[in-house]
């Protein structure tokens, strides 16, 4: 993707730029960009806008949500400046203090900022707590992302930060129950889905799962042309059944197989590095595998479909893990700021690093999550107070992560991520947001996934009666009939976990990790303990807890990020 980089050029010299107004000009990173034209006002296209470009006359704030796609909009129009990105803004925007620069390139801001950076700590704090930032930092005080669904405006008057949309207003306090809500909804992804697939050559990640499964079906429901790509362990379900799969339905596949020592000795490091080089944060060493698929699939493609976002629109979030991390789900259940303080305070996550260098921005930290907390709306159920931080953090810092990185190699499309879909699910006692708080009941949580078989009955009859992952088919969450293969499934993958143990590094990651020391050099520094570090790199195991395993590997991300920087000196 060609990212750009805003500048005041009589404050900034920058050679080659595009003079945009009487105070700032642009560089793009290539020749990749469009430029529409419409009357006086002239747009500047990154990215992977598929709606009509007559969508862009006259646009206002409200239009945005509605616009399809993962792209940025440079707005100019005489001496006024807008800089938006797509629904929920998956691709991040920086910018620095008094919008002297401003970027889709974090790297590029770094890069060009005349004094030295320095590292926000409260940043580091919230990755290791939640697994990416909590607020609108970055890795640099000096650095800000812009919040979600809002634009820049630079006028000859003033620079502000405009919200043009509130995910909150589409949150019902009573919801559609009546028996055609499936239907409408189900027919509504199909017709949706159809705007989303390109004419050119792309792929789709069809996992055990079903948010790949229900792409695969739509395609094939519209006759289009694609290939299939799973990754892991050769052995393991996510490639073993989708690998079945496709071979019935007589898809072009390819697994990409985790296990490997090519991969492991060649690829690991080298995508993991690239990661979080390339992210706001990111934790490259559990992500080396999706860069490195995608790499491979772009010699090939020009799209990859993803169902990215899909089952946290569908169901009750109740897992912790990297999605949503035990401190996340525990500061939604806090009652009080107390609990919230000795929730932060004594989190295992942070024991990597010298907390006495961090106890003011600790406190500082508290104190605002005890804030966000207290504003929350009081109307909001409890699940849509979580639900109201999945939609405006968790969609762009997780995925959006994924996304932006991925964005420089392939065009990724979500048609999950969509407004019209998002908004009539809603009204829908199949959205997630509308189920109970971190519900446990499986039955409960069923209820949204009752979509995706619907999608697929009316879209492919093959894929309808094909094994998941879970054990069962999708005809058997639908049909009454069958749906005991459900309880079944269910029952036998809670004996099977008791009593069978699996390989659990499915994707590569901790024999990937273990091989590091071999690689890199761990330098001493003020902000973390890297003999500790060293330590448990050194003692990672395959049955090391997912938990421990991801904080330390996030702890070396950070660390070694910062380091590339010569930033923890």
């Amino acid at each position: 993707m060609n990212d750009f980089l805003i500048f005041k050029h009589n404050e900034i010299l920058i050679a080659n730029a595009i003079k945009l107004t009487d105070r700032y000009s642009v560089l793009f990173r290539n020749k990749e960009q469009e430029l529409y034209v419409n009357n006086n006002e002239r747009f500047y296209i990154l990215g992977d806008l598929i709606s009509e470009r007559k969508e862009l006359n006259d646009l206002l704030p409200a239009d945005i949500k509605n616009l399809k796609g993962n792209f940025y909009l440079i707005r100019i129009s005489g001496n006024s400046i807008e800089v938006i990105n797509s629904l929920f803004s998956v691709l991040p925007i920086y910018y620095t203090d008094e919008f002297k620069l401003i970027s889709s390139d974090l790297n590029w801001i770094i890069s060009k900022s005349p004094n030295q950076l320095t590292p926000d700590k409260k940043f580091i704090l919230e990755c290791l707590l939640f697994n990416y930032g909590f607020f609108n930092r970055t890795l640099y005080e000096e650095i800000h992302l812009v919040p979600t669904n809002s634009l820049i405006e630079i006028t000859d008057l003033r620079h502000t930060i405009k919200r043009h949309f509130e995910v909150k207003e589409l949150f019902k306090t009573e919801i559609k129950k009546d028996k055609q809500q499936l239907n409408r909804i189900s027919d509504l992804f199909i017709e949706t889905s159809k705007h989303y697939f390109p004419d050119k050559n792309f792929h789709i990640a069809f996992t055990s799962g079903f948010d790949g499964r229900t792409l695969v079906s739509c395609a094939t429901f519209f006759k289009k042309h694609f290939k299939t790509f799973s990754f892991g362990r050769r052995e393991n379900d996510d490639v073993r059944i989708p690998r079945e799969n496709a071979n019935e339905l007589k898809l072009d596949y390819t697994h990409f197989d985790l296990g490997s020592e090519n991969y492991l000795n060649k690829h690991y490091l080298e995508n993991a590095l690239e990661y979080i080089q390339n992210s706001n944060g990111g934790n490259g060493f559990i992500y080396a595998h999706v860069l490195r698929s995608t790499k491979e699939i772009a010699k090939d493609s020009d799209y990859l479909m993803a169902g990215y976002a899909g089952s946290e629109l569908f169901r009750a979030l109740h897992i912790q893990g990297a999605v949503s991390s035990k401190t996340l789900v525990d500061f939604f259940k806090s009652k009080n700021g107390n609990e919230i303080r000795e929730l932060i305070t004594n989190a295992e996550v942070l024991k990597y690093l010298n907390i006495s260098e961090f106890k003011k921005e600790m406190n500082e930290l508290v104190e605002e999550l005890i804030t966000y907390k207290k504003q929350i709306p009081e109307n909001l159920s409890e699940n849509q107070k979580f639900y109201a931080f999945v939609f405006d953090e968790i969609i762009r810092k997780f995925f959006g992560q994924w996304i932006s990185v991925l964005q420089n190699t392939i065009k990724v499309r979500t048609p999950f991520l969509d407004y019209s879909f998002i908004n009539s699910l809603l009204e829908t006692e199949f959205a997630g947001v509308n189920m109970d708080f971190l519900t446990q009941n499986p039955y409960k949580r069923m209820k949204g996934q009752l979509v995706y078989p619907m999608i697929i009955k009316k879209t492919n009859k093959t894929i309808y009666y094909q094994k998941t992952g879970k054990g069962y088919r999708p005809v058997d969450i639908l049909n009454k009939f069958y749906f005991i293969n459900v309880v079944i499934s269910f029952v036998f993958k809670r004996i099977k976990r008791r009593i069978k143990k699996t390989n659990v590094d499915h994707l590569g990651i901790v024999c990937g990790a273990s091989k590091l020391m071999e690689l890199i050099s761990i330098k001493e520094n003020k902000f973390f303990q890297t003999d500790l570090i060293n330590n448990d790199l050194a003692n990672l195991k395959i049955t090391s807890p997912e938990k421990e395993r991801d904080s330390l590997l996030m702890s070396l991300a950070l660390l070694l990020r910062y380091e590339k920087n010569n930033s923890l000196n």
